[in-house]
């Protein structure tokens, strides 16, 4: 059987480029029996790691002989925004009364991450957690959700996500026992909210690229759950998740500009930078939208030494003296560079005139690139 059929049910290791063999991210390490390396194990790996039993997991077939491990970073992911009008959030639910009753839980859905936070009435942040998505074993944009769940995987995807926001949940409530969620308020990005809603996805993935999530959806808990409910739910409990305004503009950004009173801020620009990055202009009191994929590259696909914003990412990155200055997330040794690194360290280069505006390395630098820390590069084609 091949890797990409083994990850279909065991769902561990990521496949940012969806098993296409052109990103090496899903990296794996033999731990008994042999499989010999291959032309993609040699493209993305070095001989050492190759020796030590290192493997891109996709394009090989596995005997039951072979049994091997995820050699990805842990994921763990890194979140610090806050929340504090919870009144205004609930109000255009129905009946603000509803949430004395209990606690309430936002879900922000990523591409890549699953944010979650348990909060009070009057919108004290009480416990916090953040997990990734399953679906990124099958790619890290929502392009490639799309292509997997139009060649019949639908039905496995939808189950993937609703199973990662019962374990997010019950990880969130599992110390609160003495109180219930009366209210839990989603917002995700267009693809995720067709999966959550149980909504034809082939729309999505071709021109002229349908939405038809432009609607608050309302559901029991007890009926969305399929029966299944997370710990700390109940039949109480109601869901209600955002609606979306584009194909390619969904309800994370809807929550925001809400959240914010963007109608009311004229001449300013309000971006979302995710997998799938969104942006809103107020100009002159009227209001623009617009998407870009931006995910794949910083998030870690389609970026040589990339790292999603996980314990050990370079986040920041200053040049000074001939060399790299960084930090990392929780101080951890550097397993790659996320997202925010990534600016910092292009605005670096071309400040200090070791790329050009045309985005060229310095002929030094142009075959093996730039080295930020032992074993982690930065090379011509993270670049162009």
């Amino acid at each position: 059987m091949d890797f990409f059929k083994i990850m279909e049910n065991i769902n561990y290791v990521s496949m940012p480029c969806g098993g296409k063999g052109i990103c090496g991210k899903c990296k794996i390490k033999i731990v008994k029996g042999n499989l010999n390396p291959n032309f993609r194990d040699r493209k993305f790996l070095s001989p050492d790691e190759i020796k030590k039993g290192y493997r891109i997991a996709c394009g090989h077939n596995i005997g039951d002989d072979v049994e091997f491990t995820s050699a990805e970073e842990t994921f763990d992911a890194v979140s610090g925004y806050f929340t504090n009008d919870l009144d205004k959030k609930v109000s255009f639910y129905g009946n603000i009364e509803e949430i004395d009753k209990g606690l309430a839980v936002i879900i922000d859905v990523g591409t890549t991450t699953l944010c979650f936070e348990l909060l009070s009435k009057d919108g004290a942040r009480i416990n916090t957690v953040t997990m990734t998505n399953s679906q990124r074993a099958f790619g890290a944009d929502v392009i490639s959700r799309i292509s997997k769940a139009m060649a019949g995987g639908f039905s496995h995807l939808r189950g993937m996500l609703k199973g990662d926001l019962r374990k997010g949940i019950s990880n969130l409530c599992k110390d609160f026992s003495d109180f219930y969620v009366s209210s839990i308020f989603i917002a995700g990005n267009t693809t995720m909210t067709y999966f959550l809603r149980d909504m034809d996805i082939k729309g999505l993935g071709v021109y002229p690229f349908e939405n038809n999530a432009k609607d608050i959806a309302r559901y029991d808990a007890f009926t969305f759950f399929d029966r299944e409910m997370p710990f700390g739910i109940d039949d109480r409990t109601k869901i209600m998740i955002m609606p979306c305004i584009h194909a390619f503009v969904g309800g994370d950004i809807v929550s925001g500009a809400y959240f914010l009173d963007f109608d009311k801020k004229e001449d300013c620009l309000f971006i979302d930078i995710g997998t799938n990055g969104e942006m809103i202009l107020n100009s002159g009191g009227k209001l623009y939208c617009a998407s870009a994929a931006a995910g794949p590259a910083f998030e870690g696909g389609g970026v040589s030494c990339g790292s999603g914003g996980v314990l050990g990412a370079i986040n920041s990155i200053k040049y000074k003296n001939g060399s790299f200055k960084y930090t990392t997330i929780g101080n951890k040794t550097p397993v790659g560079i996320c997202g925010s690194a990534l600016i910092d360290l292009t605005a670096e280069l071309l400040e200090n005139k070791i790329i050009d505006e045309a985005g060229l390395l310095r002929e030094e630098y142009f075959s093996k690139g730039v080295k930020i820390a032992e074993g982690i590069f930065f090379n011509q084609k993270d670049i162009r």
